[in-house]
């Protein structure tokens, strides 16, 4: 008899493939997962297996600790597979249906789109994106378009090695990047839209999900549902962010007008780190299926620690361990049902997805690791879990600020990995621009990750990710600081004399020039003979330099002259009025012409100066964080389609020297 993680890992493999064997269950699951975005694709697939109302999912112990709130006596655990160790093993998440609240409990936001933020959000769509348009709908489908187009470039050497034995392996390589493409988008569009309340059956025929139906192998529906998920939770981390920001200066507005206070967490905590859902608990359908894991009446449990972190998920998952299951039929009947032996209408997914029908009410042997990996039985009762969240209450009040202020600080000097990062952070606090402009600038500076002191920090869309373990990027309980907040605190350090050395303090505007100098300097010797025989910036044909960097630096000297700025913009406006109707006037398209010229005209703005004492920024220990080694990892390699052929590679029974030997 197979063991409960095996179990549930061969119940993975059949949803996956089931889920494309009916658009209609396609697309229940697409709203299931839109709820959830936060997760990624292969546990979004679990949950909406044994859950398909689930709204909000966190660990037991996030709920207890962050949110102070219990889980309810009886409630069912949704099972999650983990294989990233060396053996099998079951994590298990609740809704938040299955929790009850106390008077200092926290309720997850849940952010909706309303018509006051469509434009906002449409703003940002076009700006992240360039994709304008009156139409939020048609927008979202765009961007879904795009994106999916830009994740196959990025990942289509990999996916070629994975589609043997489904219907794609019939297909050329040109017939099969147009069915990923096209169901990609239909799939993106669709979640997008239903997370953000529009009417999917006004845009949305059985038509548009044909493609689906290629991929029928495990491997197939998994690097589409990552591709999915990946995009989706992207896009709507952004909307909510947006949203957030929107409401933000709507509260602020209003605490000027009519001298309300605004609530500490939308104008000065850190960003929310709590799950992700559309309704709060009273809202929840409630139902809670009778087969799965429960929490026990009363067994006393040991200490629960976090969670092991979930890994990335790639375009061909690790998870899905085989791709040699038979495809369902197109079935169109209602989403999730089907006839019973009894003649009621019971769940289209098969009889296992349930899970195994036992409760674990005795005391059992837990997880060694504890925490989200223990068996249930282990899990505090209910009285229990109040009478320590009642405690802990009394003891302290929940802040988005668990961490020292110094270690936030060093974070925000010394991580990031983007050269002579504080110079240029530096620069557009001189420019004064506002805080969300810098919010932005940090996004594109900070990225990746880092091991700073006793603090794993991970740069993503919705800000830093803090934790005190060894990874932040999959911590669900990790704290995040808003972009917003840390532009606020950098300018504050900066005010303090305590973010960068008088040597960076002085050197920042050259380094900006500099900056600026080489990509006018890489775009002007990227022009096609077309674009030299129309005598584009001639200003830059008068440089007496030899080549880089000598022609690099004498630009870098120009631009310090207002007047030579002006010229240099009214010849730049021509060139990039022209190539927009032209792109031949380029020989390579890697340039970034808006980018360029804001960043000419940031250098016109009027500045503002600041001072430090520092010779040096305060230094702490350092070291590489798991995230950084998964990010590391997750590329492939150096060869042609190495994250595909590694893939393959493990899928086939190997010695561990054999697979050190392949890698």
């Amino acid at each position: 008899m197979p063991s409960k993680a095996e179990f549930y890992r061969q119940m993975a493999e059949q949803v996956s493939t089931q889920l494309v064997g009916s658009w209609k269950e396609w697309t229940a699951f697409l709203t299931t997962a839109a709820r959830l975005y936060k997760y990624p694709f292969h546990e979004q697939m679990m949950i909406y297996a044994q859950r398909p109302d689930a709204t909000a999912c966190a660990e037991y112990d996030l709920w207890n600790e962050k949110m102070g709130r219990y889980v309810r006596r009886g409630s069912k655990g949704i099972a999650l597979v983990d294989d990233s160790g060396d053996k099998l093993r079951l994590r298990y998440v609740f809704d938040i249906s299955d929790t009850g609240t106390r008077e200092h409990s926290r309720t997850p936001w849940l952010w909706q789109l309303e018509e006051q933020h469509i434009g906002p959000v449409s703003a940002m769509l076009e700006q992240n994106y360039g994709v304008a348009g009156d139409n939020l709908a048609q927008q979202l489908t765009d961007v879904a378009g795009k994106l999916a187009s830009e994740y196959w470039d990025d990942h289509q050497r990999d996916f070629r090695y994975i589609v043997d034995g489904s219907f794609l392996a019939e297909y050329d390589d040109y017939n099969i990047e147009v069915q990923f493409k096209s169901a990609a988008t239909v799939s993106i569009a669709y979640a997008l839209m239903s997370r953000c309340g529009l009417d999917t059956e006004q845009y949305f025929q059985h038509e548009d999900f044909m493609p689906i139906f290629d991929f029928n192998t495990p491997a197939t529906v998994g690097a589409l549902g990552a591709a999915v998920s990946q995009i989706n939770q992207q896009v709507l981390r952004q909307i909510g962010v947006t949203i957030q920001i929107y409401e933000r200066e709507q509260l602020a507005e209003r605490s000027v007008t009519h001298g309300e206070q605004p609530d500490l967490h939308d104008e000065r905590r850190l960003s929310d780190s709590r799950p992700e859902a559309d309704r709060t608990a009273g809202e929840a359908p409630g139902q809670v299926r009778q087969d799965a894991e429960s929490v026990p009446e009363g067994t006393p449990a040991p200490d629960l620690q976090s969670a092991a972190a979930d890994r990335e998920a790639v375009p061909a998952p690790h998870r899905d361990r085989r791709d040699s299951a038979e495809p369902s039929g197109a079935d169109d009947a209602p989403a999730g049902e089907r006839r019973g032996r009894d003649g009621a209408a019971e769940s289209q997914r098969p009889d296992a997805l349930g899970g195994p029908d036992e409760h674990l009410q005795s005391t059992g042997r837990g997880d060694s690791d504890g925490g989200a990996y223990s068996q249930l039985s282990f899990f505090l009762s209910e009285a229990e879990q109040i009478r320590i969240i009642d405690e802990a209450e009394n003891v302290k009040t929940s802040s988005a600020f668990s961490f020292a202020q110094a270690d936030i600080d060093h974070v925000l000097r010394l991580g990031g990995n983007t050269y002579r990062q504080r110079e240029r952070i530096v620069a557009a606090f001189e420019e004064q621009k506002s805080t969300t402009e810098i919010a932005d600038t940090l996004k594109t500076l900070y990225h990746g990750g880092n091991g700073i002191g006793s603090i794993t920090a991970w740069y993503a869309e919705d800000g830093i990710h803090l934790s005190h373990g060894k990874t932040a990027r999959y911590d669900k309980s990790a704290q995040v600081i808003s972009w917003e907040s840390a532009a606020e605190r950098i300018g504050q350090l900066l005010q303090d004399g305590q973010f960068a050395t008088n040597v960076e303090l002085a050197e920042a505007a050259g380094y900006e020039r500099s900056l600026l100098a080489e990509k006018f300097w890489n775009l002007y010797h990227d022009f096609s003979e077309e674009a030299r025989e129309a005598g584009y910036l001639p200003i830059l044909s008068n440089n007496p330099g030899r080549g880089f960097p000598e022609e690099s630096a004498w630009l870098t000297e120009q631009l310090k002259s207002p007047e030579f700025r002006q010229n240099l913009a009214e010849e730049y406006a021509a060139f990039w009025t022209a190539y927009q109707q032209d792109r031949d006037l380029l020989r390579f398209h890697y340039h970034k012409p808006k980018e360029i010229w804001e960043n000419l005209q940031d250098l016109s703005l009027p500045r503002t100066t600041f001072t430090s004492q520092l010779t040096e920024v305060p230094s702490v220990k350092q070291f590489i964080s798991e995230d950084e080694i998964d990010a590391a990892m997750t590329r492939g390699s150096g060869f042609e389609g190495g994250k595909g052929r590694v893939f393959t590679f493990f899928q086939e029974p190997h010695t561990d020297k054999e697979k050190v030997d392949f890698l």
